[in-house]
């Protein structure tokens, strides 16, 4: 069917001769690169480099370099997919050294030797800010879309196809884009001015302008100007659950209000908003799900009369399961005040989670890195990321499995390692995860982080590869070579730097569907193993027992008991966070009832 469309397509342009043309760079036979010339969007981007060989993706393949090191504002969109076997890349590069202007779009794709890079959107004035999807469902599934400004243009392409089709659906900028069934839903900023959302049935042939977020306002979401400038899409796997989300945030010249700190009542205040259908878009609820400067939506957090500020620098992103709960994840930066709530008194900078069910926010970030000065955390942040940064969440098919990453500082010990130079603090990559929907994290520490290199803006694919014994994460990150961000003042200079894709590798958790046999006792093995600081232990128990978890050194020495109580028959999920113990190897041991296992676990700090 999308082979006839695309025919379609090109006998539409020919005889209406507007806004599609047929890229005649790329011209590709089974995923396999063999020439690219000029593709009518920026002109020719030179030889595609063939050193960059598939390695170990589990430690992390450089799959492209950039002289750009800033990849997204307010919303962390989606710059990398997992489908039929490979990784699907579309990151925004900048070529040339030394190039103010060489913003291009690479599709990058892994032909099983090589990180194959093809030019899509040439390098403009103005070009770049990708988003990349596959379609999964219907007559389109193994279709790859990806969208790119100025303009907003969306390219298609099928195994069938010799090209991508570029075609415009937005004179302006930040385009975000989903296929969803047999539709495809895009966003943009309304040139920054007010978000829009389109919609095309016709695989791109044409495009409907069919809303806007002004409709939603005053009721249910209170919008006066563009929070950031991007709408960010989700979806489920099964293609029936859409979200668009974004922030709105205040503006002096507008309509818009401020903080419900300073009076504001939460229906009238910057907010996180999110658009969203659970029926494959028969109906449609419109909410905000988190208020700028309200104590009372983030709970447990160790910081009394703590506000997050949802606004520009409040990065977020989505993802959304089969079984339709939403689960968000921001840049938490905020106040936090006296008992009387009338002044500020410090900051914090945590990660904060959300999801549909709980509908409260939470803190799955350190604490310890939370709580750094404000003198560094936002006076000596790399451009827009102020404390903790630019978080990316993933869900597997049912829901149950999360991973999250984020952008932070780079940490000696207590101290945060500043650039000589600029004075700038380096970013590593941070992650944790969840095996039961959300409801506890297990903080997984540093996932990345060369020293004195700031690993930043990862992404991950926001479905989760279901590997049989596992689930995959699929990351994509950026590794700058300098402290700061060259695109702003006194933040760095122009440097060669790496694109990286990586993995990581998460557990299932037990359930009768995993083949683990409810009806006995068992100690699983620690995941992660090595790790640093934090694992999580799993245990099944055949009957309702008296348990004791216990960690011991080498020695024998009891150095930690992580339960001492009864438990029911069933799984059940422990997290060891060993951030005040020494690197080295360490023994659990759990005995229930009768039954008594022990396993070992490496510290690697």
């Amino acid at each position: 069917m999308l082979k006839r469309l695309l025919t379609l397509m090109f006998v539409s342009l020919f005889v209406c001769s507007a806004v599609f043309a047929q890229s005649s760079a790329v011209k590709m036979q089974h995923k396999q690169v063999i020439s690219h010339e000029d593709n009518g969007a920026g002109g020719p981007e030179g030889a595609l480099p063939t050193s960059l060989k598939v390695s170990n993706a589990a430690v992390g393949d450089t799959v492209a370099y950039t002289t750009y090191d800033y990849f997204t504002n307010s919303v962390v969109r989606n710059q990398i997919v997992f489908h039929d076997g490979k990784a699907h890349m579309a990151p925004m590069v900048r070529p040339t050294p030394g190039t103010a202007n060489g913003r291009a779009i690479h599709y990058i794709y892994n032909d099983g030797t090589s990180y194959v890079q093809v030019p899509l959107f040439g390098a403009g004035a103005a070009g770049g800010w990708p988003d990349i999807d596959v379609s999964l469902t219907g007559s389109n599934a193994g279709t790859l879309a990806i969208v790119g400004h100025t303009p907003s243009r969306l390219g298609i392409w099928d195994e069938t196809s010799s090209s991508f089709l570029l075609s415009q659906f937005d004179g302006f900028t930040d385009p975000s884009m989903q296929f969803f069934g047999e539709d495809i839903y895009l966003a943009t900023s309304g040139n920054r001015v007010q978000f829009m959302f389109y919609k095309t049935t016709d695989i791109g042939v044409t495009f409907s302008n069919y809303d806007s977020i002004s409709t939603s306002h005053p009721s249910p979401v209170w919008w006066g100007a563009n929070g950031g400038v991007e709408v960010g899409l989700s979806k489920s796997p099964d293609e029936t659950k859409l979200m668009f989300f974004g922030t709105n945030t205040y503006n002096a010249d507008a309509s818009s209000p401020g903080q419900v700190y300073n009076g504001y009542a939460r229906d009238s205040a910057d907010n996180v908003w999110v658009i969203y259908t659970l029926d494959g878009g028969t109906n449609w609820t419109k909410k905000s799900i988190g208020w700028d400067g309200d104590f009372d939506i983030v709970t447990g957090y160790h910081v009394p009369n703590y506000a997050p500020l949802f606004e520009n620098f409040g990065q977020i992103d989505a993802a959304v399961g089969n079984d339709g709960v939403m689960h968000f994840i921001a840049n938490g930066y905020g106040l936090h005040f006296n008992a009387t709530k009338d002044t500020a008194i410090g900051d914090a900078y945590p990660i904060l989670y959300w999801n549909s069910t709980m509908t409260t926010w939470k803190a799955i970030s350190n604490p310890a890195v939370d709580d750094v000065e404000d003198s560094i955390m936002a006076d000596k942040r790399p451009g827009n990321g102020i404390g903790q940064s630019y978080p990316s969440i993933s869900v597997s098919a049912d829901g149950k499995v999360l991973y999250a990453i984020w952008s932070g500082p780079e940490m000696s010990g207590n101290t945060v390692v500043l650039d000589d130079t600029s004075g700038l603090f380096f970013n590593d990559l941070y992650h944790a995860y969840s095996l039961n929907g959300g409801e506890t994290w297990t903080y997984g520490g540093v996932l990345a982080g060369k020293s004195k290199v700031s690993d930043a803006f990862g992404h991950s694919a926001q479905l989760l590869q279901d590997a049989g014994d596992k689930y995959v994460a699929h990351i994509i990150y950026l590794e700058d070579m300098m402290a700061g961000t060259s695109l702003f003042a006194a933040n760095g200079t122009a440097t060669t730097n790496p694109l990286v894709y990586k993995t990581f590798d998460l557990p299932k958790p037990s359930s009768v569907g995993d083949g683990v046999n409810l009806n006995s006792f068992e100690l699983g093995q620690n995941y992660p193993n090595p790790f640093n600081p934090a694992t999580t232990i799993n245990f099944t128990l055949a009957e309702k027992s008296n348990v004791s978890l216990k960690v011991f050194d080498v020695l024998g020495r009891e150095v930690m008991t992580l339960v001492n109580s009864t438990k029911d028959a069933g799984a059940h999920q422990v997290s060891f966070d060993a951030k005040d113990l020494a690197s080295g190897l360490y023994i659990y041991t759990l005995k229930a009832g009768n039954f008594t296992s022990s396993k070992k676990m490496m510290l690697m700090k």
